[in-house]
């Protein structure tokens, strides 16, 4: 049991996902993405004149859908519930262009406050929420693609975020130490304070920690949500990023780089620094995908689309053994097992070190083995197939039913 624990723990401070899986121009100078609610396409705010669309084909598989030609200058994107309608804030014209996702072509627009800056969707509540820098914020009903209201809720509002349920959505302020907690059903706006200026935020995928990030005081705050109290802060190794993201179902929380040196990476269990995922070309903006591992980001340095993920080759073993993922993310994963001769044992254990499936084979010289892995918990696991001296390791996201 020590040994499973040991390897685990390896496991947690070294695989957070940190591959590169593809990359994609989008046009001059992206500054915002947002995907579609069933992950197959993301889309890019491209301040030069464009919505720019991008088919998710695989895990790691790419491909440009088209653009949108926006006059004005983009500044956020965000789909609605159905992913068939896309909005398109615009700086310069100070309107919301409305767009058919099928046909990539705009259909209207209607005007709004000036400065938009970030939106958010709340599917259950048929709402997109659209900051402004001068502390508005103007929702949009995605039933009319209408504007449904508009209310003060800061004073330099930048990052919106959203709860897991959608029933809220939080407004950090960048000039205030006090944020906004929006309930997106009846849309009142409570203040709390934070103690601190706030450029970014993120919600926790169990919705129960809200990540502040104060790019004057280099700090990450972390705020419970049940009374909106400050639980702690983290002193940031650098800068603090300026745009966050925490993954649902994994303990990491990414932020982008103010110096558009890569991906910063947080323990969000010991609140702890892991690392700096090296992504060039000046990342300014990030979004989970909806399988909860791979994140995508756009860069104004090299006008690219990036997507980061675990490598889909799963890691090597010793003296040519190798496990690769099969199938994963899914509800029924599976892996496969070169490499080895004769009796073969797989196993898996979670984050905590726990042994949750077992699996056994005979593996004939030359061939592969493949094991589905069923019955076990969803989140992150280790798996680990030994036959003799031989050993390999990988790593399978495993989805809720």
């Amino acid at each position: 049991m020590t040994c499973c624990i040991c390897i685990a723990m390896i496991f947690i401070q070294s695989q957070f996902p940190d591959t590169i899986l593809g990359s994609i121009s989008v046009g001059n100078d992206p500054v915002d993405l947002c995907i579609s609610p069933d992950g197959t396409r993301a889309y890019a705010a491209v301040e030069f004149g464009y919505a720019t669309a991008v088919d998710i084909l695989g895990y790691d598989s790419f491909e440009l859908a088209g653009l949108v030609s926006i006059d004005g200058t983009p500044s956020a994107v965000q789909c609605d519930g159905t992913g068939e309608v896309l909005y398109v804030a615009d700086s310069e014209n100070s309107l919301v262009h409305i767009v058919d996702t099928g046909t990539l072509e705009a259909t209207g627009s209607f005007p709004v406050q000036p400065a938009p800056v970030d939106m958010v969707l709340s599917p259950e509540h048929e709402r997109v929420f659209l900051s402004h820098s001068g502390g508005m914020v103007t929702v949009i009903s995605t039933q009319t693609s209408s504007v449904e209201t508009v209310f003060w809720a800061g004073n330099s509002l930048h990052s919106l975020s959203v709860s897991p349920c959608g029933n809220y959505v939080y407004a950090a302020d960048a000039a205030s130490p006090e944020e906004a907690v929006i309930n997106a059903g009846t849309l009142s706006v409570t203040r709390f304070s934070s103690g601190m200026d706030s450029m970014a935020s993120a919600v926790s995928g169990c919705g129960e920690s809200l990540y502040l990030s104060s790019t004057d005081w280099d700090l990450i705050g972390v705020v419970n949500t049940e009374d909106l109290t400050l639980d702690t802060t983290l002193s940031c190794t650098g800068e603090a990023p300026v745009e966050m993201a925490a993954l649902p179902d994994l303990p990491y929380l990414y932020g982008v780089d103010e110096e558009g040196a890569g991906l910063v990476v947080y323990s969000i269990q010991d609140f702890a620094f892991l690392g700096t995922v090296p992504v060039p070309g000046e990342p300014v903006d990030l979004e989970v995908h909806p399988d909860g591992e791979r994140i995508f980001l756009v860069c104004t340095g090299d006008n690219r689309m990036k997507v980061i993920g675990y490598d889909p080759a799963g890691i090597q073993g010793n003296e040519g053994a190798a496990l690769l993922t099969a199938e994963s993310p899914s509800v029924n994963p599976s892996v496969i097992a070169r490499g080895f001769t004769g009796e073969l044992t797989l196993k898996a254990w979670d984050l905590s070190g726990r042994m949750v499936w077992e699996g056994r084979s005979t593996a004939a010289p030359g061939e592969a083995c493949e094991f589905s892995i069923t019955g076990v918990p969803s989140g992150l696991l280790l798996v680990r197939a030994e036959s003799g001296d031989l050993s390999a390791t990988a790593s399978i996201v495993v989805l809720k039913p």
